[in-house]
């Protein structure tokens, strides 16, 4: 967060992938019926890019990342 207020820049879909994230966690704490299907369940990252490398801290670029989620 000190580097959000340190350079003024945002983090498009911060909120939303937070949201999707504890919606994960919570039907992990409560349970997807039956043992089995819990085998079976994963998170992953599949890809990570940016437009560039910043250096500075008047620089900014663009993250893309790719994930699953099978439940």
């Amino acid at each position: 967060m000190d580097v959000l207020k340190e350079t003024g820049n945002t983090i498009c879909g911060r909120h939303p992938i937070g949201v999707v994230m504890a919606g994960l966690e919570k039907l992990e704490a409560e349970g997807i019926e039956g043992d089995e299907s819990k085998k079976k369940r994963k998170f992953r990252f599949v890809r990570y890019e940016r437009s560039s490398d910043v250096t500075e801290v008047s620089e900014s670029s663009v993250s893309y990342v790719s994930a699953f989620a099978q439940l």
